[in-house]
């Protein structure tokens, strides 16, 4: 665990800190140059990229904190991100749990890798949907977790299908390949994209009540 959170703050930390080093010292290149444009297009990036460090450093410390287990933790980060990623875009979000996870306990690993293919998928849906509705299902099937993220916008093809194939969907992959799950991009059955993720939960589940 100390080794996976090591390189987290080394890739994601460090490199956004590095970047935004280099950016300071383009910002005074340009004052020195009575560049004002120029200075201000390199600080809208160093706050940008300062916002994405406080993002990301929620994340890893929201990942390791084991008063998260509760898989209700997870769902209600879920459902405030997506809200406030695609609320101010008019996109209404709607989530089913399935009661059955309300016991169910996930690991450093599981609720990391699940909240991140989550994220990538929610941002494509706000980068390139053009959607009114996302609909989030979570689900018990068997021993394994499903999660469904739908959308009625314009399909993965019509919004922007080297988007959807590249980068974001092979993470995605990944990620789903590492927790011994799979994940999937696909057409909805009338309009938009679904994504569908399937991880196995290991542990038995303990029964409703106990």
């Amino acid at each position: 665990m100390r080794d996976r959170i090591a390189r987290d703050l080394h890739d994601d930390i460090g490199s956004t800190l590095g970047s935004i080093s280099y950016f300071s010292e383009a910002v005074k290149q340009r004052i020195a140059q009575n560049d004002a444009p120029g200075a201000q297009a390199v600080l809208d990036r160093i706050g940008e990229n300062s916002r994405e460090m406080i993002d990301q450093m929620h994340d890893i410390v929201w990942s390791v904190d084991p008063r998260k287990d509760a898989f209700g933790e997870l769902s209600g980060r879920m459902r405030s991100f997506a809200s406030e990623m695609l609320g101010p875009l008019g996109v209404a979000v709607h989530m089913e749990e399935d009661p059955a996870l309300a016991h169910v306990k996930l690991s450093m690993e599981q609720r990391k890798g699940i909240f991140l293919i989550f994220k990538e998928a929610v941002f494509n849906a706000a980068k390139h949907a053009k959607a009114k509705n996302m609909l989030i299902t979570l689900r018990k099937q068997g021993r394994d977790l499903s999660i469904t993220i739908g959308d009625d916008g314009v399909g993965p093809a019509a919004s922007n299908g080297s988007a959807m194939g590249g980068n974001g969907l092979d993470n995605m992959h990944k990620r789903a390949a590492e927790l011994g799950g799979s994940c999937t991009v696909s057409p909805g059955k009338l309009s938009g994209t679904v994504v569908h993720l399937r991880l196995p939960l290991h542990a038995p589940l303990p029964a409703i009540g106990d």
